[in-house]
C-alpha cells in the first residue's frame, strides 16, 4: 500500500534517532517519493 511504501523506511530509523517528536508525511513524500519530515524535540 501507499502508507506502507513511504513509512517501510522511517519506522525502522526512528528508533535510532534520538528524541523524535512528530514524523510528517507531507505531499511531497506520497507524489514525489521524498522522505518524510522528521521533527525532534524534549
Amino acid at each position: 500500500s501507499i502508507v506502507e511504501n513511504i513509512m517501510m523506511g522511517i519506522m525502522y530509523d526512528i528508533p535510532s534517532i534520538h528524541q523524535v517528536k512528530q514524523v510528517i508525511v507531507g505531499r511531497e513524500c506520497v507524489l514525489e517519493g521524498k522522505q518524510p519530515e522528521v521533527i525532534r524535540g524534549a
